[in-house]
């Protein structure tokens, strides 16, 4: 247990590559490119041949140039977000349990459940086969994470039934984290943004509790390194101390003219 501190302290700030290199590449490709252009309209119907291979090398120039652009541009992109946040490799989500099952797990910023199952499809008499479902839905790279926890299904599984492993987020996010959330939302430096926290004992067909352990905010760009990137984490208030916190409930309904 308690895996969630060590998985914040294992989070690194990262440099962005220089740049320099690949701008004057681009620089050169871009001077080689001008002089081959006016070298292939000088060129006689009868140097066909010679054209053809000026064409070549200008085809070869521009893919390097548009690969190296593509480069940079990455590059630009993640300089807000490597300045700000620490990066987190997505091998902890690989974590597994003694029955193989996850230690971690991930919730959508949209959906407080996280769930597994292999549900049988199909009509009686015939062959049935198993569906793997993985919900909510998530980015290749972290979908990827999951993918032997079906193997691990199918062993426990017992012939013609579905199993499903299942984890709730039934906590509440401080008002500060969760306005923390929502600027980095509008931000749009990330194209999700995940909660990582650590499940209770999981129980086949039943919804693991969620330790009060602090889950960790993270951002994720699927083109940028497969990585996640760390927000911040936080307390989970129990739902219902927070109800208390927001108002003070009284012990019987005031009188009205209905009573």
């Amino acid at each position: 247990m308690n895996l969630i501190p060590r998985l914040a302290e294992v989070a690194r700030y990262v440099e962005l590559p220089d740049m320099s290199a690949h701008r004057q590449q681009t620089e050169t490709n871009n001077t080689l490119i001008a002089r081959l252009e006016e070298v292939a309209k000088s060129f006689l119907p009868v140097e066909e041949q010679a054209r053809r291979k000026v064409s070549e090398q200008l085809l070869a120039l521009e893919g390097q140039n548009s690969a190296l652009m593509k480069q940079m541009e990455k590059a630009q992109k993640a300089a807000p977000i490597v300045e700000r946040y620490k990066r987190l490799s997505l091998d902890p989500l690989r974590w597994r349990d003694n029955r193989g099952l996850p230690r971690l797990v991930v919730f959508s910023m949209r959906e407080s459940t996280f769930s597994m199952s292999v549900e049988l499809i199909g009509a009686p008499l015939k062959t049935f086969k198993p569906s793997y479902q993985l919900k909510p839905i998530f980015p290749e790279s972290i979908a990827q994470c999951y993918a032997d926890v079906f193997e691990t299904l199918e062993s426990h599984r017992s012939a013609g039934k579905n199993l499903k492993i299942s984890c709730e987020f039934n906590g509440v996010i401080p008002d500060g984290v969760r306005q923390q959330i929502n600027e980095v939302e509008k931000e749009r430096l990330f194209e999700r943004i995940f909660l990582i926290a650590e499940p209770g004992e999981w129980q086949f067909d039943l919804t693991a509790p969620m330790p009060a352990d602090d889950p960790l905010v993270v951002g994720h760009c699927e083109d940028l390194s497969k990585s996640l990137w760390l927000i911040t984490s936080f307390d989970v208030t129990p739902i219902e101390q927070a109800m208390l916190s927001y108002t003070s409930m009284p012990d019987k309904a005031p009188g009205g003219v209905l009573n």
